[in-house]
């Protein structure tokens, strides 16, 4: 008798779950198998997260911009423990939720994809440059191409006022009124 695999949802990841060390606290089996660009997207820093102390990872619409990534292979528990760090709810009252999206792989390849969308983005705020660094050096990890790399480096950034990232799940975000990220 043969038994069939759990089944796998594609995610990616885009923000400071690149890196693989603080992805790996809430999916021990996640399998990245692309670096990829998401179209028409621009990674924003908007709101508040204590966690972080500073804006926090947003993407936003964007004509013509990209923002790259990791393709990654989850089973359902590792979904639903990132699920609840990302604070998602079925019911859509969460801090993020699942975005449907399709990605492109350096190769050409299409990924079809889940995503984590904010529910409401807050004013634009810069991160902390604890946040930033963690983000970037994930990206570099990963294998994300350098130029893009470069410039979200270049992002401004303020230090954080306590040590970083704080206790807690990202759904400790506060501040969160009407968005004005822009792209």
């Amino acid at each position: 008798m043969t038994s069939t695999p759990p089944p796998k949802r594609l995610h990616f990841i885009y923000g400071v779950h690149l890196d693989p060390k603080l992805l790996a606290t809430h999916c021990y089996g996640a399998q990245a198998l692309a670096v990829a660009r998401l179209d028409g997207f621009q990674l924003d820093f908007c709101g508040y997260t204590m966690k972080w102390d500073g804006g926090e990872e947003a993407l936003q619409p964007c004509p013509g911009a990209a923002t790259w990534g990791v393709v990654y292979a989850l089973d359902l528990l590792d979904g639903e423990r990132l699920d609840q760090e990302f604070s998602v709810r079925l019911d859509g009252t969460g801090s993020y939720f699942h975005y449907p999206a399709e990605v492109v792989d350096r190769q050409g390849n299409a990924h079809s994809v889940l995503l984590y969308m904010r529910n409401s983005f807050g004013a634009a705020r810069p991160p902390s440059g604890e946040y930033l660094q963690r983000l970037v050096a994930g990206g570099r990890q990963m294998g994300l191409p350098e130029d893009y790399l470069t410039a979200l480096a270049a992002h401004p950034a303020v230090p954080a006022a306590y040590p970083v990232p704080k206790g807690g799940t990202l759904r400790h975000i506060i501040n969160l009124e009407q968005s004005d990220c822009h792209c």
